[in-house]
C-alpha cells in the first residue's frame, strides 16, 4: 500500500466523544496540551476543548511528568480536521508547529526550565 501521512480520516472511526488527544511542544521547554473531543463536525473533523493537566512526578513544578486532567475545562474550543498517523492513531494539526495525537493516559515528560 501507498500510505500517506496526510490521509483525511473518517473521524468517526478514530475518535469518539470523550477521547483525549495530546500535543507535546516547545522549543527549549517541553510543554503538553491536552484536548477532549466534545463533538463531531461532519465526517472528518472534531470539536475539541482544551483541558488541564496535573503533575504526577516531580514536585517542583519545573520538570517531571504530567497526565491529562479532564476535570479542568478551559472553555477554549477548536474545530480541527482529523488525519491519521502512520500507526492509525489520530493526528490533528493544532497550529503550524503543533500536532496532537491519540492519548493513552500515560504520564508524559514536561520541562518548564528554559
Amino acid at each position: 500500500g501507498n500510505l500517506k501521512m496526510t490521509n483525511s480520516a473518517n473521524a468517526n472511526e478514530i475518535l469518539n466523544v470523550g477521547d483525549v488527544v495530546h500535543c507535546s511542544w516547545g522549543y527549549s521547554m517541553t510543554l503538553n496540551d491536552f484536548y477532549i473531543v466534545v463533538g463531531r463536525v461532519g465526517k472528518a473533523s472534531v470539536k475539541l476543548e482544551k483541558i488541564g493537566s496535573k503533575w504526577v512526578e516531580g514536585s517542583d513544578g519545573f520538570t517531571g511528568k504530567v497526565v491529562a486532567d479532564e476535570t479542568v475545562r478551559t472553555g477554549e474550543f477548536l474545530t480541527k480536521r482529523v488525519k491519521t498517523s502512520w500507526n492509525g492513531d489520530a493526528r490533528i494539526k493544532i497550529s503550524d508547529c503543533q500536532y496532537a495525537y491519540s492519548y493513552d493516559g500515560r504520564a508524559v515528560y514536561e520541562n518548564h526550565m528554559d
